[in-house]
């Protein structure tokens, strides 16, 4: 009889474990399927994005930072994306006022996300600001039937836009 004899070694294998981001609460509920294939352009997936792509960046904040937490199943969550989705592709300090502060109507500014713009006839609005926790309706700028976007009134942003953009064209 012939013994056999077999030794098996073994090698430590260190698997590092990668720390993935925490999953919120908010990306479980489908909230990005449901922007990506009702409200993004055919074909774009969030992957292929750069991280500073103003849809990245609206997405990011209806999940992470928006205090009205809407559902995928809210039929206004694609209005709200689209109206942040704007503030980020128009990235201006005047998304953080109600309108520009050099044209010809006066802000009062509270610290609740609201404020009064006064126009050139005396006239008060109570507005919010955009991207701010209250309903897109009260946004400066934003009208709304039932509840529905029907225009936007942008020529203030769009100043302001314009007043920051020439004033780095002429301090470079």
């Amino acid at each position: 009889m012939v013994a056999v004899s077999v030794v098996f070694t073994t090698k430590e294998v260190v698997i590092e474990e990668q720390t993935l981001p925490q999953v919120s609460e908010r990306e479980t509920l489908g909230i990005e399927s449901y922007i990506q294939a009702n409200v993004v352009q055919r074909n774009a997936t969030w992957d292929a994005m750069a991280p500073h792509d103003p849809r990245k960046l609206a997405l990011d904040w209806i999940l992470h930072a928006d205090k009205m937490e809407l559902e995928s199943l809210d039929e206004k969550l694609s209005q709200r994306y689209i109206l942040a989705l704007i503030a980020f592709s128009m990235d201006s300090e005047a998304w953080r006022f109600c309108g520009n502060h050099t044209s010809g109507s006066s802000t009062k500014e509270s610290d609740d996300d609201s404020c009064t713009v006064i126009d050139e006839d005396g006239h008060e609005e109570n507005s919010s600001f955009w991207l701010s926790n209250a309903f897109e309706c009260s946004w400066h700028g934003v009208t709304c039937m039932d509840d529905e976007v029907v225009g936007l009134d942008l020529r203030e942003y769009i100043i302001g836009l314009l007043v920051h953009s020439l004033y780095f064209l002429t301090t470079d």
